[in-house]
């Protein structure tokens, strides 16, 4: 229908408007085409990173349908399409916990990106257990040098 519109608007201009808006149509076109074939895995936009599917499709036949999980990827509701997805502050690993309870989260996605850009959880990280913290590892992932960590998150020790 889009098209059609913009045949009726492209008929309606005078010959040399009418070039140079088939000629930015032709480049927006191929911008788009080449958009597709972005990546070394080929088309990226209909991919998530492949640590997170491993980890999402590990994820899909082990924990609760219903669970809540804190992720930053906006393609997990593909691969866990029942569970509640919560996205994670930017705070510490205890102020994360006391959120991670408030809104009854009960997995954490550490993925590389939310590594990058929530670096006062990276303590998360060091293979310690910190489940006196509120959160278990429950499973590790390593794909092309990326690793995603999940946690469940577990009462915390009292202090």
């Amino acid at each position: 229908a889009l098209a059609v519109l913009a045949g009726i608007g492209l008929a309606r201009l005078s010959p040399k408007p009418r070039r140079w808006w088939v000629a930015i149509g032709l480049v927006a076109s191929v911008c788009s085409l080449l958009t597709y074939f972005e990546g070394p895995h080929g088309p990226s936009f209909v991919r998530e990173r492949p640590d997170l599917q491993v980890a999402a499709r590990w994820m899909r036949g082990r924990i609760d349908p219903n669970a809540t999980v804190m992720t930053r990827s906006t393609a997990l509701p593909y691969y866990l399409p029942t569970n509640r997805l919560l996205v994670p502050p930017v705070t510490d690993v205890a102020h994360l916990y006391r959120y991670a309870r408030f809104h009854h989260a009960k997995y954490l996605i550490f993925d590389p990106p939310t590594q990058l850009w929530r670096p006062d959880l990276a303590s998360l990280l060091d293979g310690r257990d910190h489940s006196s913290e509120g959160f278990k590892t429950l499973h590790t992932v390593r794909v092309e040098d990326r690793t995603t960590v999940i946690f469940e998150v577990v009462p915390a020790a009292s202090t």
